[in-house]
């Protein structure tokens, strides 16, 4: 079965990409890009996995997401079901998706890490940041490019990206006072990281590829160089001679990597993260304007953390963030020079803060289990549209549990993070998928699915969603009756052969038939959804319920 789709990129209302479509893109580019190592400058300079910008832009114009699936009917037969997304961007808006990959941090210029504006003959790698994003669009979709292989099993798939909750109609992250003192508890650390970058510099050997022969072919992933060139690894924009890359790291607990240097503050757009547990860089002492302070750091510090280790993609967002940390009282600005008109945060590095005695005990650096979160509970009125109910009139207790904890933001972050240290985190991504299936379907419904080629992206979204989450082999398969499995399996193969061709050449006629099929799929669907919904409610919730992290919110539910 071949089904084609053509889509747009779906935006906010002031015309930014929303996170999860922006995200896919990025990573279905780099999954086309052949990431090979480049020589750049008089001195031969060489940068793994990397590609150049005429390599992207080329590519972004006739983008496809392509997802294959093999299963076996009823009679035997071998049934290939491909689902091909079109992404429909236009030539010239490429240089501005390119623009905001680099101001999302996502990528940046392998030779000047300075540089923020994106142009030709540039040369660029990913962040660590990136590698996460493609890492899990790559374990979710079950598409795993070669061209990426080696990068995800290389050291440089270092970051534990923290996945902010967002509204699925707005695409807003969440700013409840409960949701912030959560960022915040990762942002801070389970304590001060005061690593001194200038007195414990070290450089990062980097392996060799086996093939080489030198450092004794230790068969790790990472290409390295040839005896006549110098390699650069990813994020440290210096070159270093003999086959090894300068990573200016501090001690085992280090969570940066940055350009050589005798700053031990984080004071440039080329300092980066590559981990996120340990926290913002602070001080563990500061002198600002003759004054003293503990636990102190840069607005650049705090905004490149934000941009580095969580899901967020533009600097407003980082703002909203950090200026809520000042409204709540935890943290505190070193000077009047700290605070913008409006009482916002100023994200340079000149303008420092530290730690209160507040944001302390929410860290749970005196003491554990106090703070923010236990005096308020977690509640977001307004803030998630109501969802498509999952339980009966009078469910159970456990249901109801799971509907409140799916509408609270801030506690459906702590329980998403339990799922994936759990390796479930699966059963939740397709309930909350499926519902924006659901939604999607319901607006076309409501209008009488007059627009083949929206019923033609929605059925596309339908196969996208059974790929990952239901299909024999599927990367990210969620846990199901047996009897129900079959009955999806059945129906999505069906069909031995179904081409749909571009949507502008489809006749009028076909639209209900193709509308036929979508409802008939979206309801299975839902019926599915509504199972692993109640797998997460008696399963998952109660366990939940007994981690430390819940039982320090002091809350029922």
């Amino acid at each position: 079965m071949l089904l084609q789709a053509a889509r747009l990129l779906r935006c906010t209302k002031d015309g930014r990409p929303f996170y999860d479509e922006l995200a896919t893109v990025f990573a279905t580019l780099i999954s086309s890009l052949s990431l090979q190592p480049h020589t750049v400058g008089l001195f031969h300079f060489e940068y793994d996995f990397s590609f150049t910008s005429g390599e992207a832009i080329r590519n972004l114009t006739e983008l496809k997401l392509q997802q294959q699936n093999k299963t076996i009917d009823v009679t035997g037969r071998v049934i290939t079901s491909t689902t091909i997304t079109t992404y429909q961007i236009d030539p010239r808006s490429c240089a501005e998706l390119m623009q905001l990959f680099v101001n999302a941090r996502l990528i940046r210029c392998a030779n000047d890490p300075e540089k923020g504006k994106f142009k030709q003959d540039m040369l660029f790698q990913l962040t660590p940041k990136a590698i996460a994003i493609v890492d899990a669009f790559s374990q979710r979709h079950g598409v795993v490019s070669p061209n990426v292989v080696d990068l995800l099993k290389s050291q440089h798939n270092s970051m534990k990206l923290v996945n902010l909750e967002r509204n699925p109609v707005t695409d807003q992250i969440s700013s409840s006072e409960a949701v912030i003192g959560i960022i915040f508890q990762r942002f801070a650390g389970r304590k001060p990281n005061t690593t001194s970058w200038h007195n414990n510099a070290q450089s990062h050997q980097i392996p060799t590829h086996p093939q080489s022969g030198q450092n004794g072919g230790s068969g790790h992933p990472f290409g390295g160089p040839s005896n006549s060139v110098t390699t650069v690894s990813m994020g440290s924009g210096l070159p270093s001679q003999n086959g090894t890359s300068k990573l200016y790291r501090g001690p085992s607990s280090s969570s940066m990597v940055r350009q050589e240097s005798t700053d031990t503050d984080v004071s440039s757009v080329s300092d980066i993260y590559i981990e996120s547990s340990t926290g913002v860089h602070v001080h563990d002492s500061k002198r600002v304007h003759l004054k003293e302070y503990h636990n102190c750091f840069s607005g650049m510090a705090a905004k490149l953390w934000l941009m580095d280790c969580t899901s967020v993609i533009y600097a407003h967002e980082a703002q909203i963030i950090l200026t809520a940390f000042l409204q709540y009282d935890l943290i505190t600005p070193a000077d009047s020079r700290s605070t913008a008109s409006g009482e916002k945060l100023v994200m340079e590095k000149n303008a420092y803060y530290f730690i209160s005695e507040k944001g302390k005990e929410l860290a749970g650096w005196p003491t554990i289990g106090t703070g923010l979160l236990q005096k308020q509970r977690p509640h977001s009125p307004g803030n998630t549209p109501q969802r498509q109910s999952a339980t009966t009139t009078g469910g159970d207790n456990k249901q109801s549990r799971l509907e409140h904890i799916l509408d609270d933001p801030a506690l459906r972050l702590l329980f998403r993070e339990h799922l994936a240290e759990n390796f479930c985190d699966e059963n939740l991504t397709f309930y909350l998928e499926t519902e924006k299936l659901l939604a999607q379907f319901h607006e076309l419904e409501k209008n009488r699915f007059t627009t083949e080629e929206k019923v033609n992206v929605c059925l596309s979204e339908a196969w996208v969603v059974y790929h990952a989450f239901l299909a024999p082999g599927s990367a990210s398969e969620v846990n199901i009756d047996h009897l129900l499995r079959q009955r999806v399996r059945e129906r999505m193969t069906a069909e031995e052969s179904v081409a749909l061709p571009a949507p502008e050449s489809q006749p009028i006629e076909s639209v209900s038939t193709s509308a036929n099929k979508l409802t008939e799929i979206v309801r299975l669907l839902d019926e599915v959804r509504r199972q692993v919904f109640r797998l997460m409610a008696s399963d998952s919730v109660p366990k939940f319920m007994r981690t430390p992290k819940f039982l320090e919110l002091g809350i029922e539910v």
